[in-house]
């Protein structure tokens, strides 16, 4: 009977043994450097339409996804996504790195922010002129 006992304990623990939950991810770094233009303002950051953070200016976050399609806004008011607000999407892959800077570009009528896309390189040039914020709602 014990002999039975312990091959059940041996395979139900087996199957977990030696096993990590690690899970796959990559790394969207989001740069906010728009001058002295709404500097005292915090944007906000939505990923896949919900709201991930707030930011402010001469900061940038790190956002850790799983790799995959994600849709990328930065918007000034609102804790929802406007219907208005412009998308950037991107398909990261996992373990890669991806940078996106903010413009704010001023209307008569409204403002508009811009995410682009930078490179590795440039990305990781612009980053070391910025702190890190620490990423609230």
């Amino acid at each position: 009977m014990k002999t039975i006992c312990a091959l059940i304990l041996i395979l139900v623990i087996q199957p977990g043994y030696g096993q990590t939950d690690s899970v796959s991810t990559c790394n969207v770094f989001i740069l906010r450097a728009t001058g002295f233009t709404a500097s005292a303002r915090q944007f906000k950051i939505f990923v896949d339409g919900n709201l991930a953070c707030k930011i402010q200016n001469n900061k940038y976050v790190v956002l850790e996804l799983p790799p995959g399609k994600h849709s990328f806004a930065m918007q000034l008011d609102g804790k929802q996504l406007k219907q208005k607000t412009e998308r950037r999407e991107i398909l990261t892959q996992e373990g890669k790195n991806y940078y996106l800077s903010s413009l704010l570009e001023m209307g008569a009528f409204s403002n508009r922010i811009r995410l682009d896309e930078l490179s590795e390189e440039s990305g990781h040039f612009r980053l070391k002129k910025l702190g890190k914020a620490s990423c609230t709602r």
